[in-house]
């Protein structure tokens, strides 16, 4: 069962049921400020004046119902960590840049980025209802807050229909979910009418942090949608709340495929532990973890990679605590558009001849194995 967190600041002083329960109330009382959050949250200080520097080139937005998840009186706490805005974002190293993957040269029309020969991404927005301080395109917030019209997103499907070897699109932002329900319909069923489209997928994080937007008729343009991979994106298992659990298990029962994409976070979510816990989270509501992300090296988010070694070692600890579909595939993607390659653990400890000692993932034993060879 979903573990519930109750909030320790109640964020819900002036509002109904139905409204915190509405996704659009949720959206128009976006905390805003550091100022803002740090009151809402009792936290002492309105920051230093590095942050301050850094709110003005990344502003804040927060639902009221992510930021009721926080625990204020932990300072180390990963849902907090991953929307306050802190110094270290306005302390560059050198290896991280605005657009590590060069997606806006790879943008042949506006809202459709083109990387892979097989697959292209749609944009139809840039904005999210809550800006995750490691998000690898937080370059676009300095662009304000945009939606493609219905004449845009036309132009986005007819780049995709002109395009045969486009087998599978992504829609993706910002956050598509803020489209109005009705353009998102019309999106999917335009992508649905081009013929060499073989695999439609929808990334978004609003189970986490607006659960409230998937409500009956957007669950229903989803199911109606279908064959329809929905792409999610939890970090920690305290997101897995009993709202979120129940928005996903509506995706599911509605016969729509979720997996989940988390990003390995340091302070968040960088160790053997906290992985475990989401993977069991989701595992739980039937949502599959899919992919593990190398925090990106994107400029205002360095403070968050971790090293490979570390990456590795967190993913090895997995093996043997978690079935091996909940160990998700670690990955990372390549600056400059080259793709995303796997990194694996090595259970290989020697060899000697046809005999290769593997280090047991249940007890961290040495166990022999013979290889076969070659019986052509």
């Amino acid at each position: 069962m979903p573990i519930p967190h109750p909030p320790l600041v109640d964020l819900r002083r002036g509002a109904s049921p139905a409204e915190w329960a509405d996704w659009r109330w949720q959206t128009r009382h976006r905390v805003r400020t550091v100022a803002a959050l740090r009151d809402a949250l009792g936290l002492p200080g309105a920051g230093t004046p590095d942050a301050a520097r850094v709110e003005e080139r990344f502003p804040v937005g927060v639902t009221p119902y992510y930021l009721s998840l926080v625990r204020p009186d932990d300072p180390a706490d990963p849902i907090l960590r991953q929307i306050l805005p802190s110094d270290e974002e306005a302390h560059a190293t050198g290896q991280e840049v605005d657009d590590p993957f060069r997606e806006e040269e790879r943008s042949p029309v506006p809202g459709v980025v083109h990387r892979y020969p097989d697959r292209a991404l749609i944009l139809p927005t840039n904005f999210c209802a809550t800006l995750c301080r490691h998000c690898f395109r937080k370059r676009s917030w300095a662009e304000g807050f945009h939606v493609l019209d219905r004449a845009a997103l036309r132009r986005a499907v007819d780049y995709v229909r002109g395009e045969p070897g486009i087998r599978d699109v992504i829609v993706t932002g910002g956050d598509p979910l803020h489209l109005p329900t009705g353009s998102l319909e019309r999106l999917l069923e335009d992508l649905r009418s081009v013929p060499h489209l073989e695999v439609l997928r929808i990334a978004s994080r609003t189970p986490v942090t607006l659960p409230q937007r998937l409500d009956d008729a957007l669950v229903d343009v989803l199911r109606r949608a279908r064959p329809l991979w929905f792409v999610t994106h939890f970090n920690h298992a305290r997101e897995v709340s009993p709202d979120a659990a129940s928005t996903l298990r509506r995706l599911i029962d509605a016969g729509i495929t979720v997996q989940n994409q988390a990003v390995l976070l340091r302070g968040v979510n960088d160790s053997t532990e906290a992985q475990v816990a989401l993977s069991r989270a989701l595992l739980r509501l039937g949502v599959r973890p899919y992919y593990l992300h190398l925090a990106d090296p994107v400029a205002g988010a360095g403070h968050f990679r971790v090293s490979l070694a570390d990456a590795v070692a967190v993913l090895k600890g997995m093996f043997g605590r978690v079935a091996g579909f909940g160990v998700p595939r670690l990955v990372v993607d390549l600056p400059g558009g080259g793709g995303k390659v796997p990194l694996e653990p090595d259970f290989v400890v020697r060899r000697s001849g046809d005999d290769v000692w593997f280090e047991s993932p249940i007890d961290g034993g040495e166990v022999r194995f013979t290889d076969p060879g070659d019986r052509s």
